[in-house]
């Protein structure tokens, strides 16, 4: 194996071990912000349910 053929193996196994990462990385930012999203839902379901109780224990 000669010198150009070595670095071009070596090139092409550093953009497959990125293109893993990169896979790796957006599956974790799709569950981040899956996550993110279901607790932003979450918390405002709890912001309009303690506004309806203060609001009702102000009418009585």
């Amino acid at each position: 194996m000669n010198l150009v053929e070595k670095m071009e193996n070596e090139k092409r196994s550093l953009f497959n071990q990125l293109e893993k990462e990169k896979e790796q990385l957006k599956l974790n930012n799709q569950r981040y912000a899956k996550w993110l999203m279901q607790n932003n839902y979450r918390y405002m379901e709890l912001q309009a349910n303690l506004k309806k109780i203060n609001h009702s224990r102000k009418d009585d």
